[in-house]
């Protein structure tokens, strides 16, 4: 995720400390996994859940095709009725609500149906999809667990335990919790969609196909991103000879490669990149820890030979709207010593950043550990650990295509007891982080494309003064951000780290949240990683980092 500031003034500073690692670590650090449903249940085995009245049943079809203001005013009628038939409206009601963006009345008609049946599905169910939204994920598996537990059948129950289960890097338990609902429930299309993206390439393609065909729920970025990963599956039929999977040429154990520094001005460092060729075409490609993929300009993409495939837009941070692109295949993309074939990029149609042709994300390494070694201005990458009784796979860079071979779940080996473990969101990872001492975690984006640490409005007002920052230009990738602000006071604490900031940078970060379908209440960025040695495990969802003050430069 990319966003520099235009400031009329120059940056505030921040001072960097070390706190104990219990203050910091223990207490705000994710499960290893989530709790294992198997061992408690005792349900019999042609379960099923009971059938739905047929006011229930009009109204959960109205929410299942997209027609979410119809399914409100339908479920508003069934909730007057009270009971049983009413909580469920509600919960209906509050899963309407998420899928329209709206958190707080979701909120609100999920405690409606919890005050109707206590500890009941499907009520607690929707509040649990609700706690996901806000972040609460301990609340939000006790609320699914409870519903397994209690033999509800609720295929929303497994659902919410599949998401759980990927954003703390179990994609094997993930995959089983997702079969599971799509056997109770195969015609929701909330299921459906995850469901997809676990099945073999081969298959993926007939049921994306129909997914499109058919009328559901999905917004318009989920369906732009269905047909382009759709057209990619697509070229790939219609072009046997050539590779899409990003394979490695010649496979190697490690590689060291320098980073670059980019530069706003003369005096301003706002980034490092990467020396990239693509298709034997150099390119200066910012490395961010906040975006996916590998994504290049027009200029370096018409070099290179890269060929339209589908057509897309560019978003993120800003409130213009994204920006036109299209997604290519490039034949060879060489990082170092190291090539791979076949990698799906993005091509922006305008400038994407200056000082780079584009950027690259940390999670394309995703089958190495990397280390970002800012003091060096280096990466490093080397072999992940082996886990045990499971194939090593060839490496290959994550650019686009989700595979679903070796799935495991989240492996903590003896060498990475001391690492932090973090939420996983597809290429973003979430971090606990602790605002100003408060009682709860936080989470805050690891992004080494944000110019400087940011915060909420809404997170930072709950522990200092906020003000209005005319001064402040925030831009990204879809403009200016309209609203900008300055946090009085802010101490961020996470990992075995703390920093205060003074004047911190905030903006609204509702479209982020949104994006990654869970609260993010702000950005750890550039100024302040770049004074660490950063170690990356994407496919365990660990971090380490380490600060030296000795090795700054």
């Amino acid at each position: 995720m990319i966003f520099v500031p235009r400031l009329s003034a120059c940056c505030t500073g921040a001072l960097f400390l070390f706190v104990p690692l219990s203050a910091a670590q223990n207490a705000a650090s994710p499960p290893a996994s989530p709790q294992s449903s198997s061992a408690v249940i005792t349900c019999p085995a042609n379960l099923a859940a009971p059938p739905l009245s047929a006011p229930l049943a009009a109204a959960q079809q109205l929410y299942r095709t997209g027609k979410f203001d119809e399914a409100l005013r339908a479920y508003t009628v069934i909730a007057a009725a009270g009971g049983a038939e009413g909580a469920a409206a509600y919960a209906g009601m509050a899963r309407t609500y998420l899928s329209k963006k709206d958190v707080p009345d979701a909120l609100d008609a999920a405690n409606r149906a919890v005050a109707l049946t206590p500890g009941k599905g499907p009520a607690i169910v929707a509040m649990g999809e609700v706690d996901y939204r806000l972040a609460k994920f301990s609340l939000a598996e006790d609320a699914f667990l409870t519903s397994i537990r209690n033999c509800e059948a609720d295929a929303r129950a497994h659902l919410g335990m599949a998401g759980i289960a990927l954003a703390t890097s179990n994609r094997l338990r993930a995959k089983q919790e997702i079969d599971r609902a799509r056997a109770l429930d195969p015609h929701d299309p909330d299921i459906e969609l995850l469901w997809i993206f676990f099945l073999p390439l081969a298959e993926r393609e007939r049921h994306l196909r129909e997914r499109l065909d058919e009328q559901a729920n999905d917004d318009a970025d989920v369906r732009r991103i269905l047909q382009e990963h759709l057209a990619i599956l697509q070229d790939e039929t219609d072009h046997p000879n050539r590779a899409h999977s990003c394979r490695i040429v010649q496979p190697r154990d490690s590689t060291t490669t320098k980073l670059i520094p980019l530069m706003e001005s003369a005096y301003y460092l706002w980034g490092y990149g990467l020396e990239v060729r693509v298709n034997g075409t150099g390119a200066r490609l910012l490395l961010d820890t906040g975006a996916g993929g590998i994504s290049i300009n027009r200029r370096v993409a018409e070099k290179a030979g890269i060929k339209p495939v589908v057509r897309t837009e560019i978003n993120g941070i800003g409130d213009k709207g994204g920006s036109s692109a299209y997604i290519g295949i490039a034949d060879s993309i060489k990082i170092g010593d190291l090539e791979f074939q076949g990698c799906p990029v993005e091509v922006s149609e305008k400038k994407i950043l200056s000082d780079s042709d584009g950027l690259i994300g940390g999670s394309i390494f995703s089958d190495y550990l990397l280390e970002i070694d800012f003091p060096d201005a280096k990466i490093n990458l080397s072999p992940l650990p082996l886990i045990p009784n499971t194939p090593n796979p060839e490496p290959s860079l994550h650019a686009n295509l989700w595979t679903t071979t070796n799935l495991h779940d989240r492996y903590i080996a003896p060498s990475m007891s001391d690492y932090t473990r973090v939420y996983e969101f597809d290429a973003d990872l979430l971090i606990p982080t602790r605002v100003n001492d408060g009682p709860q975690p936080r989470l805050f984006l690891i992004d080494t494309g944000a110019f400087d640490n940011t915060i909420s409005p809404d997170v930072a007002k709950q522990s200092t003064r906020v003000d209005k920052d005319y001064a402040t230009t925030v831009e990204g990738s879809s403009g200016a951000v309209k609203r900008v602000y300055r946090a009085e006071t802010v101490d961020l604490a996470f990992s075995r780290f703390h920093q205060k900031h003074d004047d911190m940078v905030s903006f609204d970060m509702t479209k982020i949240s949104d994006s990654i379908g869970t609260e993010v209440s702000g950005i750890l960025g550039f100024n302040m990683l770049r004074m660490l040695d950063i170690k990356i495990d994407y496919r365990d969802g660990l971090v380490d980092f380490q600060y030296d003050r000795m090795r700054l430069h």
